[in-house]
């Protein structure tokens, strides 16, 4: 992928030739590989997102601009030959392109790798406000959405399951839904300019990258107020407040794991304490945990804790 990433490098339209490659494969590989190729093909095109960050973080704005004009130019013709497909290129476009770009900017502008991450909050917090400005109430749009894919799909009926607990089913995942969508845009667009910057580093800075994550920290007046609105979110029964919340409380996730890399940096700990946490973040409680870890180290400065390891007396 670094072989790629260099070759995106040499210009606008080499690079717009690697980013819709990506995304037009990942957009393919459900179709030929089944559900089993869906985080393949999720992975391709937050590769192909990562792709346009790189060249505005190291070319400027300028170039960013032709190569996303020359990328989209590249995907309409595509689009011919797959009745239908414009629009879901567009969406996707819209959805992983766009963010990442946007906090890409933020980057290249302040050299400041909190920022990106403020700078993509700000993106999930307006995705909420608009999902309720246009639906009003968020939670019961997606309940009937849920209901009829579940309707339609006939899983309930496959796994013998009754049509009230399907029904339960999609109330539970309609209540979280709405921040569920709004932290998906800002876990790829973070994801995307991090994995940009590790190519950065990889070609021109070797080792850049991980000092600088490894140095994320939101301080304390940022964990303060997400601690407030967290608080307004247990005490009212307000599904915006609750998923304002949500969307900031995964902001600290990214300053948790900093301190969990750099933990495993200071302390020689072996990799594989990073590939279980990676593979566990599959659960929202390791989500959350992480977030709380990010929360915390404001205070408590984590990485600078004693290695009880290395103090025992016996």
């Amino acid at each position: 992928m670094l072989q790629l990433a260099s070759l995106a490098l040499r210009g606008p339209y080499a690079a717009a030739a690697v980013a819709t490659g990506l995304l037009f494969c990942g957009l393919v590989l459900p179709m030929l590989a089944g559900p089993m190729g869906a985080f393949a093909a999720l992975m391709l095109i937050w590769a192909s997102a990562a792709i346009l960050a790189l060249v505005l973080m190291r070319q400027g704005l300028p170039a960013a601009v032709l190569t996303v004009g020359a990328a989209l130019a590249m995907l309409a013709v595509m689009s011919v030959f797959a009745k239908g497909a414009l629009w879901q290129i567009l969406l996707v476009t819209v959805q992983f392109w766009l963010p990442a770009l946007i906090v890409a900017w933020v980057l290249r502008q302040t050299v400041r790798l909190d920022l990106a991450v403020v700078a993509a909050c700000a993106i999930g917090l307006a995705a909420i406000v608009l999902m309720y400005m246009r639906l009003g109430d968020p939670e019961e749009a997606w309940r009937q959405v849920l209901t009829l894919q579940f309707e339609n799909s006939g899983a309930g009926e496959m796994q013998g399951v009754s049509a009230e607990v399907m029904q339960q089913m999609a109330n539970s995942m309609a209540k979280l839904a709405t921040a569920a969508s709004a932290v998906m845009i800002m876990l790829t667009s973070v994801g995307s300019v991090l994995l940009a910057r590790f190519w950065q580093a990889k070609l021109f800075n070797p080792g850049g990258f991980q000092d600088e994550f490894h140095q994320l920290r939101f301080g304390k007046a940022a964990a303060t107020v997400v601690l407030i609105v967290c608080a307004i979110a247990l005490t009212i029964d307000n599904a915006l407040v609750s998923d304002i919340a949500i969307v900031l409380m995964v902001a600290f996730l990214f300053q948790g794991l900093s301190v969990v890399h750099s933990l495993v940096k200071q302390r020689s700990m072996s990799q594989g304490w990073l590939v279980g946490v990676y593979i566990m973040m599959m659960l929202p409680h390791t989500i959350a945990l992480l977030g709380a870890l990010g929360l915390a180290d404001n205070w408590l400065n984590v990485r600078r804790l004693p290695d009880s390891t290395n103090n025992d007396d016996s």
